[in-house]
C-alpha cells in the first residue's frame, strides 16, 4: 500500500461520509474508486535525504548544547549553594555523571579486599557538607 493511496482513501472517505460513519458505527460505502492525485510513489532522492540528515545532525547538536548548559548551571547553583568554586562544582558534577554512566553501563565495580583495607585516599573527593 502506497503513501498516496493511503491519501486518497481518507480524501475519498472524508467526501462520502465514511469518517462519521465509523464513528457513528454504521458502514459506509467502501468500493469508492479515487481518480485524485496526491504526491506520487517515488523514492527518496538524495537531496531530501541530505536534508533530513541536516535536521536530524541540528537536532542532535541542539540537544547536546542544552545538555552542557544544563550542567553548567547546575554546577553554578552547586557553587553558590555550597560555597565553593564553580570550576570545583563543575568537576565534581563531570566526575559524579561519569561514575554514574560507568555504574550503568558496566555494573558497580567490585570492591576487592586490597582495596577496601588500604588506607590510600581516593583521587575523587565529592563532598558537599
Amino acid at each position: 500500500m502506497s503513501l498516496s493511496s493511503i491519501t486518497c482513501f481518507f480524501s475519498t472517505g472524508s467526501q462520502d461520509g465514511l469518517h462519521q460513519n465509523l464513528m457513528n458505527g454504521t458502514k459506509g460505502s467502501s468500493e469508492t474508486s479515487c481518480t485524485d492525485s496526491f504526491g506520487n510513489d517515488q523514492k527518496f532522492g538524495l537531496p531530501i535525504l541530505a536534508g533530513l540528515f541536516i535536521i536530524l545532525g541540528f537536532g542532535i547538536g541542539i540537544s547536546l548544547l542544552l545538555a552542557v548548559l544544563e550542567l553548567f548551571y547546575v554546577a553554578y547553583k552547586d557553587s553558590i549553594k555550597h560555597n565553593k568554586r564553580f570550576c570545583r562544582s563543575l568537576y565534581n558534577r563531570i566526575v559524579l555523571k561519569l561514575l554514574e554512566i560507568r555504574d550503568e553501563w558496566f555494573g558497580k565495580a567490585p570492591v576487592s579486599d586490597k582495596s577496601a583495607n588500604s588506607n590510600k585516599k581516593s583521587h575523587v573527593k565529592i563532598r558537599f557538607t
